[in-house]
């Protein structure tokens, strides 16, 4: 339930070792390099930066064909999908099998058969689609029984066949029919274009020639021998010829696809390789030494050291010390219970914790929970998912990253159930239930809840920040920056409750002199780190007007409130739509099952998607506002994040 403490090493190691010690430092996997060159912080002129190993441009071009193959090749994979594909999962290697797997296929061959069937298959297709358009050519021409090579210029006879804009053709008709050699046909009305051909005389093509620019006549060269219909069953042969030359060759390649999952394995090593062969470029270099700078957890330290002793033996210089607070390259790594852990990625989307801050995720966890099941509640929707997260958890082989989602739901879960049962909802009361409180009437109550709630976590929150101030040796900032607070919140609230009659009217004078001392506190040390007196008490009161924001901060709690009652009332209509088409016989009952059903789901979705959404702006803004900071860099394994498989 921290963050896991790190040692930070410099390590010196003759160059001619450097492909041993990567090896053996990714079979290691716990270690992380800080960038030298980037840093900049070796500024000696004997140092240089070690430059990438020619195997990397190797491992690009292997990985840009393996890439390549596997596009080509998914397309041919007959794949299980839906709750079948979940239940089976990504394949899963051992580390070593992993390696040895991925090292021992070879690429060159497989992709060799490839290429020339796929660039078979392009031709082909390339020929089709000269086919296909060819035929569209001739589509328009269809209805002509002659034989395109009889419309041939003879003597003083010419042919001209084309196009013009239907809504030319009425003006188009009339000036030829005003010319004394020359006869149109029409053949086909194709889209918004009248086809046809034409025969004239060469004493009137002048004349022809000024009525086509005038109607935007098109000329088409026809390239074809026999009849129109005649040359699109010719091509309709063809294109089934190419059709199944095509069909044969995916037939081909289709299996190939026994080697999908080898291909995918090869993939993932070759990315593992390039990770470890890119990493030289965090190193920098003398004539003949490495110098490698970076983090391991400190649980492994002596495995660390082993590692080094048996790739390198004696030859290498190492210095290991603590990572401290103030180095900012310090890589965090969160370390939680069970529990706990499926809330690490609400810490992590808003950011990671600084090395030596305090990891939050174990002070959310519980206020997420408990203010989640107070915007869903109800038991029917907390069964749900209960059993849906139970059962995805035991049925499915799922990635680590799924597995914590629905962890996540799993305990979110009980908290909604139990909510529910506090305001006796059953899919919206569906079925009756004791209540400790009624939504229909106690709603004041449950919105004075809501910022009761609210009220404990914000003071929580500052109540870290005071803890936080004493760990690191300043405890006047507690004083400072906390208990003025406290003072100056709980003597204004206490003295309000007193002015109402919840408290005794003769505590509120001593609870106002509390609250004005804290005030006072705030506006005398709130600026204090101001050079100047004046400075100082402008921060003060700049300070103290902060308090409205706190105010702000209650009324936000009411939300917790709002989404209980909209949800419920929400499942309240639903149910009584299902009453009202269960009275209507038969079909009103089916009809009321499917209303039931998908209103009911819809309204758990909606209730979950706004719980999570505004339980994450509770705790963001209202929490860690108070104390947390983040701002910390992501641990990140000497290891490749995989895609299509799992390796232990």
């Amino acid at each position: 339930m921290a963050i896991v403490k790190m040692d930070h090493f410099n390590l010196f190691a003759f160059e001619s070792d450097q492909d041993a010690l990567l090896h053996s430092l990714q079979d290691f996997g716990d270690v992380q390099f800080n960038d030298l060159p980037l840093l900049n912080v070796y500024e000696e002129e004997s140092l240089g930066v070690v430059e990438s190993p020619k195997d990397i441009s190797k491992i690009n071009d292997e990985l840009l064909k393996v890439n390549w193959m596997i596009d080509i090749i998914s397309q041919y994979v007959q794949r299980e999908g839906g709750l079948a594909a979940m239940k089976k999962g990504l394949p899963t290697y051992e580390y070593e099998e992993f390696k040895q797997k991925g090292e021992a296929f070879e690429v060159d061959t497989l992709y060799e058969t490839l290429k020339a069937l796929t660039d078979e298959m392009q031709v082909k297709e390339e020929e089709l689609n000269a086919l296909k358009n060819n035929k569209l050519d001739l589509y328009p021409w269809r209805d002509i029984e002659n034989r395109v090579s009889d419309f041939k210029n003879s003597g003083n006879v010419v042919y001209i066949m084309g196009y013009i804009p239907n809504r030319f053709f009425d003006r188009f008709k009339e000036q030829i029919d005003e010319l004394e050699y020359t006869y149109y046909e029409r053949v086909s009305l194709s889209g918004q274009n009248v086809y046809m051909v034409i025969i004239t005389m060469e004493s009137e093509r002048e004349l022809l020639s000024d009525i086509f620019r005038k109607n935007a006549f098109n000329k088409v060269e026809v390239d074809a021998e026999l009849s129109p219909q005649e040359e699109m069953d010719i091509i309709d042969g063809k294109i089934e010829q190419l059709n199944m030359e095509i069909e044969k060759i995916g037939n081909e390649i289709a299996k190939l696809s026994d080697c999908s999952e080898e291909l995918e394995l090869k993939y993932e090593y070759l990315m593992h390789n390039q990770l470890r062969v890119a990493a030289t470029s965090n190193f920098l270099k003398t004539e003949h030494i490495n110098l490698i700078e970076g983090y391991y957890p400190t649980n492994r330290r002596e495995e660390f050291r082993n590692t080094l002793s048996e790739t390198l033996g004696n030859k290498y210089y190492l210095e290991v010390s603590d990572a401290t607070v103030e180095d900012a390259n310090v890589p965090v790594l969160l370390d939680n219970n069970g529990f706990n852990s499926s809330f690490e990625n609400i810490t992590s989307m808003y950011a990671m914790p600084r090395y030596g801050e305090l990891d939050p995720t174990p002070l959310l966890a519980p206020f997420y929970m408990v203010f989640f099941g107070m915007m869903v509640a109800d038991v029917g929707y907390g069964l749900l998912l209960l059993i849906g997260t139970i059962l995805g958890l035991k049925l499915f082989n799922l990635s680590e990253s799924m597995k914590q989602n629905l962890k996540f739901f799993f305990y979110l879960s009980f908290s909604v159930i139990l909510w529910g049962f506090i305001y006796g909802s059953f899919f919206g009361g569906v079925i009756e239930l004791p209540m400790l409180i009624d939504l229909n009437q106690d709603y004041m109550t449950v919105m004075i809840l809501s910022m009761i709630f609210g009220g404990i976590q914000m003071f929580f929150g500052l109540g870290v920040k005071a803890y936080m101030s004493i760990r690191d040796k300043n405890p006047m900032d507690a004083v400072y920056d906390v208990l003025f607070w406290y003072m100056s919140l709980l003597g204004l609230i206490l003295f309000g409750l007193s002015k109402f009659g919840i408290l005794p009217d003769n505590l509120g004078k001593p609870f106002l002199i509390v609250a004005i001392v804290g005030m006072v506190g705030i506006i005398l040390f709130g600026g204090r780190h101001s050079p100047t007196i004046a400075g100082r008490l402008a921060g003060g009161l700049y300070e103290l007007y902060g308090i409205s924001s706190y105010i702000g901060d209650f009324v936000s709690y009411v939300r917790l409130m709002a989404l209980g009652l909209s949800g419920a009332f929400l499942g309240s209509a639903i149910n009584m739509i299902v009453g009202m088409l269960g009275g209507s016989g038969i079909i009103g009952i089916i009809a009321g099952v499917l209303v039931f059903v998908i209103g009911q789901g819809f309204n758990l979705f909606l209730s979950a998607l706004s719980a999570y959404v505004h339980g994450l702006r509770l705790t963001y803004v209202e929490f860690f506002g108070k104390f947390y900071e983040g701002g910390g860099r992501r641990y990140k394994k000497f290891r490749n994040k995989t895609k299509y498989i799992e390796i232990k």
